[in-house]
């Protein structure tokens, strides 16, 4: 697995190059695994790989995970507003409090 600190450069260069990545984590997840797959062509073609093979393989080959971009996401987000989706931004914030007050009931 990839440590935090590899992946967020990554992450960082996807949310400024593909703003419609600051409100969608799936696709923002997409295209950090489809960088990974061009920065490792020992892997193969990243368009010739099933769903099956990343998900059953994703240590062996090296995948970051899903919780780490995501992290990096919110990490950079904070730091750097303007890589925030300001409806998406509304949205999370709403979320967490209905989950706050469901945690704490």
């Amino acid at each position: 697995m990839q440590k935090i600190k590899q992946i967020e450069p990554l992450v960082k260069t996807i949310l400024s190059v593909k703003p419609s990545t600051r409100r969608d984590d799936f696709e923002l997840y997409y295209h950090a695994v489809r960088e990974h797959f061009i920065n490792n062509p020992q892997l193969g073609a990243f368009d010739e790989c099933s769903f099956e093979k990343a998900m059953l393989h994703h240590k062996t080959m090296g995948l970051p995970s899903y919780e780490s971009v995501t992290r990096c996401r919110r990490r950079l987000q904070a730091k750097h507003p303007e890589l925030k989706d300001p409806k998406k931004a509304a949205e999370r914030s709403r979320a967490e409090k209905e989950f706050r007050a469901y945690a704490y009931s």
